[in-house]
């Protein structure tokens, strides 16, 4: 039952951290239920309050640290993605596509994860230290890119194309309408789309 307790406890403080980021916003000394706390505890404390722990030790000892918890967010948000492009495979003709053509499809179709993604990304980026994971999920989408070909170098502009209409939809830089949104993924789609081509630099 205690270890049971555990892990509710865990999960509720994550999914607390998950949908609620004001806590990743440095806070006025004197706010309520963070006076006890100095430094980065005062983050984890506000998460321990919101998800019902009377003592915010309870939130560092699952995580550790502020840095912990941000971590555990983006491996919770990693499952869902992996989990979005997992399913495209149960669907009939999808088992053939390419990583981008993945990342495509989830993007253009996951309203609920999208919105979480900007969320987390918007609050992620106040702060240098706190991107290094998102540099290192986007370093490892473009070593999946071969641009050394013509397909290749569409994929790497699909992946962009995408990022950027995501973006722009999902932090509120630009209204961009369901249909409009179709209309934009299928042209993303046909550029992501492999035409098995000849190599780029082979090219005269």
């Amino acid at each position: 039952c205690l270890a049971l307790g555990s892990v509710r406890a865990k999960a509720a403080a994550l999914e607390v951290a998950t949908w609620n980021l004001e806590w990743l916003t440095p806070r006025p000394a004197g706010d309520a239920g963070t006076r006890e706390a100095s430094g980065a505890g005062k983050e984890v404390a506000v998460v321990a309050i919101a998800a019902g722990q009377a003592n915010p030790s309870a939130v560092h000892y699952h995580f550790q640290s502020k840095e912990g918890l941000i971590a555990a967010m983006l491996d919770r948000w990693n499952l869902a993605y992996e989990a979005e492009k997992a399913s495209l495979d149960s669907q009939a003709g999808h088992e053939e596509l390419t990583p981008t053509e993945r990342h495509v499809r989830v993007t253009a179709t996951a309203h609920s994860l999208n919105t979480r993604s900007a969320s987390l990304l918007a609050a992620l980026l106040q702060s240098r230290e706190q991107v290094a994971g998102i540099r290192a999920w986007y370093a490892a989408q473009f070593a999946q890119i071969d641009a050394t070909t013509d397909d290749g170098r569409r994929a790497r502009l699909a992946f962009l194309a995408t990022e950027g209409a995501f973006m722009l939809r999902y932090l509120g830089l630009a209204d961009i309408g369901d249909v409009t949104w179709r209309e934009i993924f299928q042209d993303i789609e046909r550029c992501a789309a492999p035409q098995r081509t000849t190599p780029a630099r082979q090219r005269s």
